[in-house]
């Protein structure tokens, strides 16, 4: 008994001075008048069964002696005092309420601003876990159990307030009724918080229903599978497996919250019973004249307030205990530190300190026997890379999907430190550099590239966020990435909302968005330029205009370009052929071409898909000739 006590309140100790630390920094004096207003609530009750057992003792007394010395206006003042404790004990209660409720969005908001924090100070591998990311899901969906706990931990002052003094007076009037009423009443904490423990490990996904039922359920409500479902009519099928998922999930809930109800089914009975028994204590010392007729009562009214206010106040734990699992994920999220994900960046072994970053870069970037495997995966992506990348030159790299062209793009922006070999700048090692001061020497669009629902200025402006105020500097770059247009069409200029997060947002076309991205790489004076897949979204025009410029635009900057468009990669001083994570050709396009490998057989194949045919299959080149 004494190790599941320990068990149920080790928890508490632990994690709860955090839940008030935060709860204050979002709070301040609310938590104060809060705390203030809940025990006057908690005082007020017993309060008044004190002054109704005071009134109906001189009531009792003055009949008695038939001396008739007390008269109804004597008996105003305690009245009165009593009306008035029940208007101030309504009017805190209201307040409390209010109170309560934005205490507990003002927790909620610090809560999410501590999840998103630290979100940021994860280096990309952290976004590469599914466990990581599930957990961080998890935690957001979630939040709701911190901010209650604002709500539960004011209730369970006010109410063990209550208790506290409603037992003082009950055993002012017979000691043995409080004992009594505690014994049958503990059973159900130990029984609540069981079973609340229970539903929060089913509820929080640890079974693969809960994951599936979630999964399905965002298949039929995101934007990103909504033209698939539409265009293969999945939503019958998606809806059937959703169900079914669901279904499996609520039976597993149903059947814990049966066995709960049967658990408490017995509980309850001896809460009864101890209420029944503290009654006929208080009565027979009534008839033995050891208990007042206004004692008689306040006993009746105080252990039947007591026994609500035990129910409360266990109740609240139990929740509270069903919160503890979340609440230690939550805290030990927290204080996760960064370099344990698998993949993190780390400072080489061999740094002694931190290396400035050279300006100008004098000798370039150079791979050394890389090879890279992504976390919790045992397929090489790139293996045993060497090159340089000198300073001014343009790379292109090309090669089928899944070569492990984006991940040596991101190898060089150094968002991956390789699993093996090493990448240098101006021959030092790129984990002897400060990360954050390298970021800034590198700029790039990514073929996956995020669309900020915020205004046009910062959707370009992010490429420097330093320089948001520079309208400028931001035309300049609009220019630079051909969304001058683009600006120019919106309502607002530069202070357009985009996207449709909200009503008055102006969405963009692919094309438009991937002309903002393009400007926002160019937003940064960066040394280093990676451009993958820039042109995806672009209509033939517009990927002539941007390729047309691409000398102009990487002039002075070590540029690589991604592209299937192998027509593109002319403009490159010299290319990399990838092909299962090895480079295999290297050289400019005539020397490649000349060459005759793969690069001119992928070449020559897409440039056919531009020479148009006849039914017979030969070019009218061909037939001509023919």
């Amino acid at each position: 008994m004494l190790l599941r006590i320990k068990h149920v309140i080790r928890p508490f100790v632990r994690l709860y001075p955090r839940v008030l630390k935060l709860i204050w920094r979002a709070n301040g004096w609310r938590l104060i008048a809060a705390a203030v207003l809940a025990l006057f609530g908690a005082v007020s009750g017993p309060l008044q069964i004190w002054i109704s057992a005071a009134v109906i003792d001189r009531i009792v007394s003055a009949v008695a002696s038939s001396a008739r010395a007390i008269t109804p206006a004597s008996m105003l003042f305690p009245l009165l005092v009593f009306a008035v404790l029940w208007g101030l004990s309504h009017a805190a209660t209201t307040l409390q309420g209010g109170l309560n409720e934005i205490m507990s969005d003002r927790t909620y908001a610090e809560s999410r601003f501590e999840i998103n924090e630290k979100a940021c100070s994860f280096d990309l591998a952290f976004f590469d876990s599914g466990q990581q990311t599930g957990r961080l899901e998890l935690l957001a969906s979630q939040n709701w159990r911190l901010y209650n706990s604002t709500t539960m931990l004011i209730t369970v002052l006010g109410q063990f307030a209550t208790g506290i003094t409603l037992i003082g007076l009950l055993l002012s009037i017979s000691p043995l009724i409080p004992i009594v009423l505690c014994l049958a009443v503990l059973p159900r904490v130990f029984v609540r918080s069981y079973f609340a423990h229970r539903l929060y490990a089913h509820y929080t996904g640890k079974n693969e229903v809960a994951q599936l039922s979630g999964h399905t359920g965002r298949l039929l409500t995101q934007s990103s599978a909504a033209k698939d479902v539409r265009l293969f009519g999945l939503g019958e099928y998606l809806m059937g497996r959703y169900r079914a998922f669901t279904a499996d999930y609520l039976r597993g809930n149903q059947e814990i919250i049966l066995a709960r109800e049967r658990a408490m089914l017995p509980v309850g009975l001896l809460s009864v019973l101890g209420t029944s028994v503290s009654w006929g204590i208080a009565t027979v010392q009534a008839l033995s004249g050891s208990v007042t007729a206004g004692g008689l009562a306040a006993v009746f009214q105080g252990v039947q307030q007591l026994g609500q206010t035990f129910d409360t106040v266990f109740d609240q734990l139990g929740y509270l205990y069903s919160n503890n699992p979340f609440l230690s994920d939550y805290f030990a999220f927290l204080d996760m530190p960064v370099d344990v994900v698998p993949g993190a960046l780390r400072m080489g072994a061999d740094c002694a300190t931190m290396t400035p970053v050279p300006t100008p870069i004098r000798r370039g970037v150079s791979f050394e026997h890389v090879s890279f495997i992504y976390p919790e995966s045992n397929r090489p992506v790139l293996d045993d890379v060497s090159f340089e990348l000198g300073p001014g030159e343009r790379l292109a790299i090309v090669g089928e999907n899944g070569a492990g062209k984006s991940t040596l793009s991101k190898l060089i922006a150094r968002l991956y430190d390789p699993t093996s070999g090493i990448v240098t700048l101006d021959g030092v090692d790129l984990r002897c550099y400060d990360k954050h001061a390298y970021y800034r020497q590198v700029s790039a669009v990514f073929q996956d590239y995020p669309q900020f629902h915020l205004s046009a200025r910062e959707n370009i402006g992010f490429g420097d966020v330093t320089r948001l105020a520079d309208e400028v500097r931001i035309r300049h770059a609009a220019e630079l990435g051909g969304a001058t247009a683009v600006l120019e069409r919106l309502p607002g200029g530069l202070d357009t909302m985009l996207g449709k997060t909200i009503a008055r947002g102006v969405d963009l076309s692919g094309g438009e968005w991937q002309r903002l991205a393009l400007a926002r790489a160019f937003m940064r004076e960066a040394q280093i330029l990676i451009m993958d897949e820039p042109s995806a979204a672009l209509d033939p025009l517009a990927e002539r205009d941007i390729y047309r410029r691409f000398v102009h635009l990487s002039a002075g900057k070590m540029t690589v370009l991604i592209s299937h468009r192998l027509a593109s990669c002319k403009m490159a001083d010299r290319i990399l052929v990838l092909e299962h994570g090895k480079i295999i050709e290297e050289g400019s396009h005539e020397a490649l071409m000349t060459k005759g490998g793969r690069y001119a057989a992928m070449y020559t194949a897409q440039a056919e898909q531009y020479v148009p045919r006849p039914l017979d299959g030969k070019t009218h080149a061909e037939g001509e000739n023919g």
